[in-house]
């Protein structure tokens, strides 16, 4: 998932980089053919390398945002950059960059159920997740969190097997950017099911006064 910055320095900036590019090197052959500098050539200069100092920071945001789901997570997405065409198809994570939530007040009880798909990468197939695991040993990476699962780009279907409207879920309490990271936090976190209550005690209240049908456990806050 692209953030506002990504985009804008992916696709704008580097079509200013390409466009600087071109006319520093005009710039050059033209001040080379009269043999005296072209203020313009400098100017280029200096706004070409305020470009790039920009990237670099959109660059370390980026880095810096994902780490937060473990050390390694920025040199593992790297190295799946370097390595794309190697892959069936490029592996996705951590899960945990596509997620967003809708209300704050749940973070600490929607973290606590994901915490461990969080960090998590997803692979198409065995064969890419070997060839991924290879990678990353090379680099001394030895331990990281795969979840196997064939990649549809449709997102399940789940709205017969969720509990009524009325009650808060995390699925109901997240937006999840991608179909296939959707499909894995059912598969894996039963977020469609997972009931968020506000306390110990109105959690006992509510399961003890009738039967509500599909959920799986719940999380209180």
């Amino acid at each position: 998932m692209l953030a506002w910055w990504e985009f804008f320095f992916d696709g704008c900036c580097c079509g200013s980089l390409a466009l600087l590019y071109a006319k520093i090197r005009i710039g050059q052959i033209e001040s080379g053919s009269r043999k005296e500098p072209i203020s313009e050539v400098s100017q280029l200069h200096s706004t070409l390398r305020e470009l790039n100092e920009e990237k670099e920071r959109a660059t370390a945001m980026k880095q810096s945002n994902v780490a937060r789901f473990g050390a390694s997570i920025p040199l593992i997405l790297k190295i799946i950059e370097q390595n794309a065409g190697k892959f069936t198809r490029k592996p996705i994570g951590p899960i945990g960059a596509y997620i967003e939530l809708k209300d704050n007040s749940w973070a600490v009880a929607i973290e606590q159920c994901l915490r461990n798909l969080l960090p998590a990468f997803l692979c198409d197939n065995m064969q890419d997740r070997n060839i991924l695991a290879n990678l990353l040993r090379k680099s001394n990476i030895l331990s990281f969190t795969c979840i196997v699962a064939k990649f549809t780009d449709r997102r399940y279907a789940t709205a017969s097997n969720e509990p009524l409207q009325k009650y808060i879920t995390v699925a109901r309490q997240v937006v999840i950017s991608d179909d296939n990271v959707f499909n894995a936090l059912v598969d894996q976190g039963q977020i469609e099911s997972v009931l968020l209550i506000e306390s110990d005690e109105l959690a006992r209240t509510m399961m003890s006064r009738s039967v509500i049908f599909f959920v799986s456990f719940c999380i209180f806050f």
